[in-house]
């Protein structure tokens, strides 16, 4: 059920609703206005009972803006239906006057203190009853003032208003701010002995000729309806009995009528306070009920929740209350702690006290009484064990020992240590066979470098004599195999240098400037496949490299797409600048790479496999050699094509 009342259900509403709900609370206290008045006592200027005011504090708490207009309204009507009865105009409108500051009052009280989901609390049912009786009593001391200037006497219409209006504000305004689910019926087998019980005992009060004092019996049958039926119930029964015993009153029932039986006025005022009374010590009695009903209901939820984590957990519990002579008696214990920690007691003494085995009883905190926890490890049946142990409660006299069994934690922990201190050695044995690998292909190449130079050297002085023409095609092969050593010697050579531990320190480069050496330099080639090769012009662009290494870069990759192009093909290098890089694109429209292979292109040694005329030689170090030389130097490549039309390079340096 909701805990949204029904000033709050209408105050949170939408506007058409809200504001019919406004309209009748206003009529209906109009036309009880003009009841009331009808009833009053011959000679007696106010009504027995007004319950126009708890109707236009239900109106006024309804209300979400505007509020001003609604008090001016509770005024107009007030003196309206005191006018409609027979009472002076300026009279009716002190009325009207004392209508709309009781309202005004208790608006103001429980403003910003009913919000849509109103809970049933002493404090803020203190404050409606503080704001009722305050309210009242505003109320009152109009009204009063009024007649007194038409020289009756303040003090009894003081009390007589004041009280009428206090009740009523209370029973019918109640309605208004209590909860919806407090009007669900519970119990409803006693709750039927309840009634029968206190119509007896209304009837036995003020039943006609009856004139004992006995209308306090009602207060031990109201109360068993505020303790076990709550709020709403309580205010209906109250209602009920103000209203039955008023009636029962006037057929000469009970003491109320026989005390007052020439005064009819101080009979209506006998019944007001009677009224009241009941109101405010029944509607706070309920209120405290359902506070004492909603914390036990929160406590055991909270019991059982904590009851069921600790059986349910992995983690023991134990708490334990110090006795004298290092004896505990056992409070509380969860199944986890007795698998964990089996025979922790070593002896159970005849006052239910226990001796706990001597490694519990050297834990700090378990010897001696500390007000600080202590958490450590405790080895316990081969297994090891996280232990807790906290002092609680105001004397510090009880002890929680809570305990984690972390072996498997532990193991996991010393195999994962095993794992790294195997994988590190691994690691530095594969370093130490990649800087041997590395030490063996530079000396290498530094020893093949040598031999090769020379047979290049006689192979050019060769290709200059006068050979036949069987000997020149023979000379073209050695000097083009020789040719391709070399650079894969030069490959090597670089490779090796970059694993070497030589501190990078760059300079200023021009990479424009770059880009046009390498196309230059790679021009006769492109000329001689056929493939146009062009850079697109570029405004100056340093960047911080090592020049060397950026011109081998940038010329492997122009060399690699004049290579894969075909006779007709294009290779264009373009220069750029952006979000603070320089950008190199080296874009042709050969037949591309699968994209299946782009990825595989930057190992070591791997080539994309042609076939027939699209074979060409290589030795798979050109890009992992680039790729090297702009990591080193902060940038990155890659390669982008869809495997039809051409492929596109391209590298990044930071400025």
């Amino acid at each position: 059920m909701r805990r949204e009342s029904l000033t709050a259900f209408f105050r949170n509403s939408a506007d058409g609703r809200r504001l019919l709900f406004i309209v009748l609370l206003l009529a209906l206290s109009f036309l009880l206005g003009i009841i009331m008045s009808s009833m009053r006592f011959p000679g007696s200027p106010t009504a027995p009972w007004w319950p126009a005011s708890g109707l236009s504090v239900l109106a006024a708490l309804s209300a979400r803006r505007k509020r001003w207009l609604v008090l001016l309204w509770v005024m107009v009507l007030t003196a309206a239906a005191n006018m409609i009865t027979g009472t002076e105009w300026w009279v009716s409108l002190g009325f009207g006057l004392a209508g709309a500051a009781e309202t005004l009052v208790v608006l103001a009280i429980m403003r910003g203190h009913h919000s849509v989901e109103w809970s049933s609390r002493s404090g803020w049912v203190v404050r409606f009853v503080s704001a009722a009786v305050l309210g009242g009593m505003i109320g009152g001391a109009v009204a009063a003032a009024t007649l007194a200037l038409e020289h009756m006497a303040f003090l009894p219409h003081f009390l007589s208003v004041s009280a009428s209006h206090m009740s009523a504000i209370i029973l019918i305004g109640g309605f208004g701010i209590v909860p919806f689910d407090t009007f669900r019926v519970r119990r409803v087998g006693e709750l039927v002995v309840q009634l029968a019980v206190l119509a007896l005992t209304l009837f036995a009060a003020f039943y006609p000729g009856q004139d004992q004092p006995i209308a306090f019996l009602l207060f031990p049958v109201l109360a068993w309806a505020a303790l076990r039926f709550g709020v709403a119930a309580v205010l209906i029964e109250v209602t009920c009995v103000s209203i039955a015993s008023v009636a029962l009153g006037a057929l000469g029932g009970g003491a109320f009528a026989h005390a007052t039986a020439d005064a009819p006025a101080l009979f209506i005022g006998l019944n007001q306070l009677f009224t009241l009374s009941l109101s405010v010590s029944m509607l706070l009695l309920a209120t405290l009920q359902d506070d004492h009903n909603s914390m036990l209901h929160h406590l055991r939820a909270r019991e059982k929740l904590l009851q069921g984590s600790l059986i349910s957990t992995n983690g023991g519990f134990l708490l334990l209350e110090r006795e004298d002579g290092g004896r505990f008696t056992m409070v509380e214990e969860n199944p986890a702690f007795e698998r964990l920690m089996p025979d922790w007691t070593l002896q159970v003494h005849q006052d239910g006290s226990r001796s706990i085995a001597p490694e519990i009883a050297a834990l700090p905190g378990v010897a001696h009484a500390s007000e600080k926890d202590w958490q450590g490890g405790l080895l316990w049946n081969d297994r090891q064990l996280m232990m807790r142990v906290a002092p609680v409660g105001d004397d510090r006299s009880a002890l929680l020992i809570q305990t984690v069994d972390v072996t498997e934690e532990r193991r996991t922990e010393e195999a994962m240590a095993q794992a790294l201190a195997h994988e590190r050695e691994l690691t530095r044995g594969m370093r130490k066979l990649n800087l041997q690998k590395d030490e063996f292909i530079a000396s290498v190449s530094h020893e093949l470098r040598t031999p090769v130079t020379s047979i290049l050297g006689y192979a050019e002085e060769l290709e200059l004599s006068d050979l036949s023409e069987e000997d020149q095609e023979l000379l073209e092969v050695v000097t083009r195999n020789a040719r391709r050593l070399a650079e894969l010697i030069d490959d090597l050579l670089t490779l090796s240098r970059m694993s070497d531990a030589a501190p990078y320190v760059p300079v200023d480069v021009d990479v424009t400037q770059t880009v046009q050496q390498a196309v230059s330099d790679l021009s006769r080639v492109a000329t001689e496949k056929n493939v146009t090769l062009s850079a697109i012009a570029c405004e100056p662009l340093l960047v911080p490299a090592e020049p060397l290494w950026l011109h081998r870069a940038i010329s492997n990759l122009i060399s690699n797409s004049v290579k894969f192009s075909r006779p007709g093909d294009s290779v264009t290098v373009n220069v750029s600048q952006r979000d603070g890089e320089a950008i190199i694109e080296i874009v042709d429209t050969g037949p591309g790479i699968d994209p299946g292979e782009i990825g595989k292109v930057f190992e070591r040694f791997y080539r994309v496999v042609g076939t027939g005329s699209d074979y060409k030689a290589g030795t798979g170090l050109g890009l992992p050699m680039v790729r090297e030389l702009m990591e080193r130097m902060g940038g990155s490549v890659w390669l982008d094509s869809d495997g039809k039309n051409g492929v596109t390079a391209t590298a990044r340096l930071p400025k």
